[in-house]
């Protein structure tokens, strides 16, 4: 009697342990985002941003001064690098991260090879067709092999996982410049362009960025 009673219950162990793996499966299939995590890069699967700038969204009457504050908040950064993405991506609760190869420390105790730059400003939504909708960004995604200026912060996150992660500075307007890159082109729509870097259908935001981004650049870089 004892046999059958240990037998049944080891059977029942076995069931609860094979329901959970299929329910988690189930899970799997049925949630875009964990299967969006694997296996390819973000970046070149999303197809529109959800807002773009315009003259209503950034007030230009005293633009000199506002390049001057986002200077001031550059220097506070915790720590200012140079790096490239390598093309791997990662999403983790719906925030994408972007992995670089760190060129260059400007600022801060930044020791590592590479990192894991999350964009805490913005969150991707997968529709049931898959298409991937960028949320909460006005300017694109740091474009694979390209330099870039990053200010950036160690996130606490570090303490207990292997990726070596940094959040992008909240408290700049922008928080990375493409280096490889000069020139920008105005916005027509919302559609994802990764060769845009700000998205915006004024030619007068579209000036102001690009007047800030050249202040930026030699402030920081050229030291």
């Amino acid at each position: 009697m004892k046999k059958i009673i240990k037998l049944v219950f080891l059977f029942s162990i076995i069931i609860s342990i094979a329901g959970a793996f299929l329910v988690r499966n189930y899970g799997m299939k049925k949630t875009d985002i964990p299967t969006e995590m694997k296996d390819f890069s973000l970046e070149k699967r999303i197809t529109k941003l959800d807002s773009y700038s315009n003259e209503n969204d950034i007030e230009l009457y005293d633009a000199e001064q506002m390049i001057e504050d986002e200077i001031e908040s550059g220097k506070e950064t915790q720590c200012i690098v140079e790096a490239c993405p390598t093309g791997c991506t990662y999403v983790n609760n719906t925030v994408l991260m972007q992995e670089v190869e760190v060129k260059k420390v400007i600022k801060g105790n930044c020791e590592y090879k590479k990192i894991w730059i999350s964009n805490n400003g913005s969150t991707i939504n997968v529709d049931k067709d898959g298409e991937v909708t960028l949320v909460g960004y006005d300017y694109g995604l740091m474009k694979e092999k390209n330099k870039y200026l990053i200010f950036c912060k160690a996130s606490e996150i570090n303490k207990w996982s292997n990726r070596k992660i940094y959040e992008i500075d909240d408290s700049m307007w922008f928080s990375y410049f493409n280096l490889d890159k000069d020139s920008n082109v105005l916005a027509t729509d919302n559609n994802y362009d990764m060769e845009i870097e700000f998205y915006t259908d004024s030619s007068d935001v579209l000036k102001f960025y690009n007047s800030m981004k050249k202040r930026i650049i030699d402030e920081f870089c050229n030291e």
